[in-house]
């Protein structure tokens, strides 16, 4: 089994789902640069920088990567020292991240250690199930909005997400699904990269 998975989509693409399906069934850790955020901002006895780091992304600031490599290398670190694996479930989101991550696994000997799998739906379908999920009581009512769901295809729709998959093709470490087939295909399917002994 792979210690690490990475799942690059676009928002509706079945990451969250695929994700929760390994962790059922093999125990992985679950990192989400969200949950991280989120984590810091309730433990109060955190480090002062990385809360002022935090704050300033609350003030309309972006998140400054060195944050998000902080908590997410610090996530790992904590996984492997549990001899167990690790999901990367919208952690890379930018080329930068995308190498610096990658000298990460290049550092610690790992690169037959990972699994990256693009979940891949046409921008036509995020709208759609986007709209599913609010449907389904997931997300908020706003996040339908036309408005709302062609930000997040300019943000994080497939051109905004290409160069991370070129960067991780070209490092011939990408796996393509197509993610508009069924979750147990897509499964399947994730399964075959992350059972692969090399």
């Amino acid at each position: 089994m792979k210690k690490v998975v990475i799942l690059i989509g676009v928002p509706g693409s079945g990451k969250g789902t695929q994700a929760q399906k390994l962790i059922q069934e093999y125990g992985y850790c679950h990192i989400s640069t969200g949950d991280l955020l989120r984590k810091l901002e309730k433990d109060m006895h955190a480090d002062p920088v990385e809360r002022q780091q935090l704050q300033d992304m609350k003030s309309g600031k972006l998140v400054a990567d060195e944050l998000i490599y902080t908590l997410a290398f610090r996530a790992l670190d904590a996984c492997f020292t549990k001899e167990g694996g690790a999901i990367l479930d919208g952690a890379v989101r930018t080329l930068a991240q995308a190498e610096r991550f990658y000298t990460y696994f290049v550092e610690h000997n790992m690169l037959n250690e990972i699994c990256v799998v693009e979940l891949y739906i046409p921008d036509e379908s995020i709208s759609q199930r986007i709209r599913a999920r609010v449907a389904d009581g997931e997300g908020r009512p706003d996040d339908v909005r036309p408005e709302v769901i062609q930000n997040r295809i300019a943000q994080q729709g497939n051109m905004a997400i290409a160069p991370i998959v070129s960067f991780f093709k070209e490092k011939d470490i990408l796996l393509r699904i197509d993610g508009t087939q069924d979750i147990e295909v897509v499964y399947n399917k994730l399964l075959e990269c992350v059972k692969k002994d090399t």
